[in-house]
């Protein structure tokens, strides 16, 4: 695996200092759903489910009240109250961001400290959270930040959050995940989202993603709200319709920071993932009523530091091709209009010169499947497309499925036990870009009774009943996973 799974962890802090003109942020708050031993004492703890809950936010750096306030709120059906949750990976971008002030979520039994709560949304249910921000300035602008982590491997399970009543904002989410475990309309467009939603696994993230939009007006009213819905759509893994729920965040922050006039940051450069030798294109969106320009700055790579780039004063800037040396350089623009000026949100840009390659290739003991293992997280859309393999033998490929971003399903023809095949690769990527080296292939064959050995089939996905499990269309004939294994321990 490689450091680039880690995509986005060195812009956390400092992405929380940029947006405004002076760089300095007037409060933070924090809320925790469910207070646990590391929770800051000058957090709130505030319930995030249940109509009524709420009250005024504290500034974290004094435990002072804020005139800030937060109100809950939700329609539909109930929201459920769910206990565990398992904290983000140590490192992760959550992890860091609301360490040492909120217990995102932890178990006694994975030896973490206790926190259960979580927040469930369900479809079925029409079921809708509200977090509103009331009796905000509106001379100034507003931060926020959100996520939470059931950490239950539940890839069916999403979440689409959706900022609302705000006079403007930049999206400044955090992917950090190897396979999108959150995605906006722009980075997976099959989704169909509007541009001020958001979607997130919530069933698992233990990636630690956030949720988050900066440069947020509340508008004459001094309000807005993030609203959280149980995600039905396409997603770039899993299958969301199948998910009985999503959850909503038990960890969120909120910081005010110095409007710059009538000059607005409307969107942030995202951050990149490529390929050495290929360039990368950063974008931003600014809105003002007098001309706007432009000046790009980076860091060295790895650095905090940020110098202009020479040329750079276009709303977009597409750098020269790229090394991986240059790996985990970060970008923004200053954009500047009349006497007015903002600094843009940071983007780090991963540059991977690593060649993909096939690891292991297995046939599945119902013998109508194999299962390709790669070296590192891949492309899913190549993954996923059945025309990149070919099999020998006389033996065809029907569908790919995508199990994680490391290893695919191959749905196959009827295989011949003990016959030995080889499995062809061709036009698969890892998530930068690297392709897999033309017509790489690998040996498995087809699966044979041996003594001592055991036939695993698994289904995921399916979380109600073992009535329900029985006539689940997938059952008996179609696992998700099905292998040999030497003992069965349950």
């Amino acid at each position: 695996m490689k450091a680039r799974v880690f995509t986005n962890l060195t812009v956390l802090l400092a992405c929380l200092l940029s947006g405004d003109a002076s760089g300095q942020t007037i409060w933070e708050a924090f809320n925790d759903h469910k207070v646990g031993p590391s929770t800051s004492p000058n957090a709130t703890g505030y319930d995030l489910r249940g109509t009524g809950t709420g009250g005024l936010l504290k500034d974290i750096a004094t435990g002072a009240s804020l005139t800030a306030a937060l109100a809950v709120e939700e329609e539909g059906g109930p929201s459920d109250d769910f206990g565990l949750c398992v904290a983000p990976n140590a490192g992760s971008p959550a992890d860091l961001f609301f360490a040492g002030k909120c217990m995102i979520g932890g178990s006694v039994a994975a030896g973490q400290p206790d926190n259960p709560g979580i927040v469930g949304v369900r479809n079925s249910l029409a079921g809708v959270v509200r977090l509103r921000f009331n009796n905000l300035d509106p001379a100034k602008r507003y931060k926020f930040r959100g996520t939470c982590s059931r950490g239950g491997n539940y890839n069916d399970r999403w979440t689409i959050f959706k900022i609302v009543e705000a006079d403007g904002s930049a999206a400044a989410h955090t992917d950090g995940s190897a396979n999108r475990n959150l995605f906006t309309a722009s980075t997976f467009p099959a989704s169909g989202i509007a541009a001020d939603e958001v979607v997130l696994n919530s069933g698992d993230n233990k990636a630690g993603s956030l949720a988050g939009w900066d440069n947020i007006n509340a508008g004459a009213d001094g309000t807005f709200a993030i609203e959280a819905r149980h995600y039905q759509g396409t997603a770039p893994f899993g299958n969301p319709p199948a998910g009985a729920y999503g959850y909503a965040f038990n960890a969120i922050y909120l910081a005010e920071v110095p409007a710059t006039g009538i000059l607005n940051i409307t969107a942030n450069p995202e951050n990149k993932l490529v390929a050495a030798g290929s360039t990368a294109q950063f974008t931003v969106g600014a809105s003002s009523a007098n001309p706007i320009t432009y000046q790009w700055q980076s860091t060295t790579p790895g650095g905090d530091i940020f110098t202009n780039i020479g040329g750079a004063t276009g709303v977009t800037y597409t750098t020269p091709a790229l090394t991986a040396a240059q790996d985990n350089t970060k970008f923004r623009v200053r954009v500047t209009a009349g006497g007015d000026s903002a600094l843009s949100g940071e983007a780090t840009l991963r540059v991977d010169g690593v060649i993909p390659a096939i690891t292991a290739v297995t046939g599945s003991t119902n013998r109508n499947a194999i299962y390709i293992f790669f070296s590192e997280p891949m492309n899913l859309g190549s993954l996923a497309t059945p025309g990149n393999y070919s099999i020998n033998n006389g033996l065809t490929v029907t569908s790919a499925t995508v199990l994680d971003p490391q290893t695919v399903k191959l749905s196959t023809s009827a295989q011949v036990s003990g016959q030995l095949y080889k499995v062809t690769v061709k036009s698969v990527t890892d998530a930068a870009g690297n392709p897999v080296p033309a017509n790489s292939t690998k040996t498995f064959t087809g699966y044979d009774l041996v003594p001592g050995t055991v036939s695993l089939e698994i289904w995921l996905g399916i979380t109600g009943s073992l009535a329900e499990f029985l006539v689940d269309p997938r059952y008996p004939e179609s696992p998700d996973r099905d292998f040999a294994a030497p003992a069965l321990d349950s």
